[in-house]
């Protein structure tokens, strides 16, 4: 196999190993520092997206309870409430 001070590294000066290793460790903390960004923009992402699903759940049963009370105290038939409510949350 030959001569252990063959190899890549024992032909660099010790200046240009410190370079290296600075240059990748500054590489691994960028590297690091990126996907701890990304994954923390995804998860602000998927929480604004869960609390407009609930909002938007939210209002349309209101929707359709407040026409379920009009039909239960005959203001508007059970057919017609479900007509406009259906009309009101296609809306949403």
């Amino acid at each position: 196999m030959g001569n252990k001070n063959s190899g890549f590294m024992s032909k660099m000066s010790i200046k240009q190993k410190i370079i290296t290793l600075v240059v990748a460790v500054a590489i691994l903390i960028m590297s690091t520092s990126i996907f701890i960004a990304v994954k923390d923009i995804r998860d602000s992402l998927m929480t604004a997206n869960k609390n407009k699903i609930a909002e938007m759940t939210e209002a349309a049963y209101n929707i359709i309870d407040d026409y379920k009370k009009e039909a239960d105290s005959n203001i508007l038939t059970v057919a017609e409430a479900q007509k406009m409510a259906m009309k009101k949350n296609c809306g949403i």
